[in-house]
């Protein structure tokens, strides 16, 4: 019985080896497996995020670069107005504020979105920023001198109503000018003090400044007359009418009908004879206006 013992112990020790060597590899197995799996598995969504991120990216790219061109854009527009800014205010005899230098803001630096890191993205940003707020103090400069220039061109207009720079005949036809001349009752060189223009009976008589009129009615040698005070010293006077179409004290504006073209008084035809007072002090109305111009003109 004691040789059958010793006899199956071997046995049972070889048995408990192959046990704990499958045990053993088993594990191994196991652990091979699940290395395997959890690299399987890091590397799949490792990859999933890093097309995420790739796509997201992109979009990001795709939204810099329509900043950058609208900044472009708006920068571009900017400079336009800035130079019809410039036009109006040399037509309003005011001095230019902006050049080539002050009008400059600066550009974004170029930046090859696809290789930008977050320090990148950081410093675009700020540029983005700096930018738009150089357009914001450029806009506000601009609109002052926007609010400058048209307070300037609304003196200026004034300035240009209250002067007589209109043809109070448009279609008229000089005869006679300013300064010595052949008197044709008196046959003596007399002193001619305003211009005569020819026109047909009845043609259109227009004030030619913005102002009151000081006298209406009949003057002696000038016919029918009217007389109109307008700013800055300036009286015109319109002789020989057929008639007025006015009245004392009347308000006019520059184009306003104020008569029409006759032979009234001291005259030897259908014109229209016309003065301009300056401080008291008679003025040769063609340094005012051009014989061929229009109302529209003024």
């Amino acid at each position: 019985m004691q040789k059958l013992n010793e006899a199956a112990q071997p046995k049972r020790s070889k048995f408990g080896i192959r046990k704990f060597l499958l045990t053993v590899s088993t594990l191994i197995s196991l652990v091979l497996i699940f290395l395997v799996g959890f690299d399987f598995y890091t590397k799949y969504y490792r990859h999933e995020e890093i097309l995420r991120l790739r796509s997201e990216n992109q979009k990001l790219t795709r939204q810099f670069e329509l900043a950058n061109n609208k900044l472009d854009r708006f920068e571009k527009e900017l400079k336009e107005i800035q130079v019809r800014e410039n036009d109006l205010r040399l037509a309003a005899s005011l001095p230019t504020v902006w050049n080539d230098e002050s009008s400059e803001t600066d550009f974004l630096e170029f930046y090859d979105y696809e290789e930008m890191n977050v320090a990148d993205y950081r410093t675009f940003s700020e540029d983005v920023v700096n930018k738009l707020s150089n357009f914001e103090t450029e806009l506000k400069n601009t609109q002052q001198e926007y609010e400058q220039i048209i307070s300037t061109l609304e003196q200026n207009i004034q300035i240009v109503r209250g002067i007589p720079t209109a043809n109070p005949v448009p279609r008229g036809r000089l005869t006679d000018k300013f300064g010595r001349r052949f008197d044709p009752f008196t046959s003596k060189i007399r002193k001619h003090n305003g211009i005569d223009l020819a026109a047909p009976k009845r043609t259109p008589v227009y004030a030619t400044a913005d102002g009151v009129v000081r006298f209406s009615g009949r003057n002696g040698g000038y016919g029918k007359f009217v007389r109109i005070k307008h700013e800055f010293g300036y009286q015109t006077a319109y002789g020989h009418l057929y008639v007025s179409k006015v009245r004392r004290g009347q308000k006019v504006k520059k184009g306003d009908l104020i008569g029409l073209v006759g032979n009234s008084g001291r005259s030897t035809g259908y014109h229209l004879h016309y003065e301009i007072k300056h401080n008291g002090t008679f003025v040769n109305p063609l340094d005012y206006f051009y014989l061929n111009s229009s109302l529209e003109n003024y």
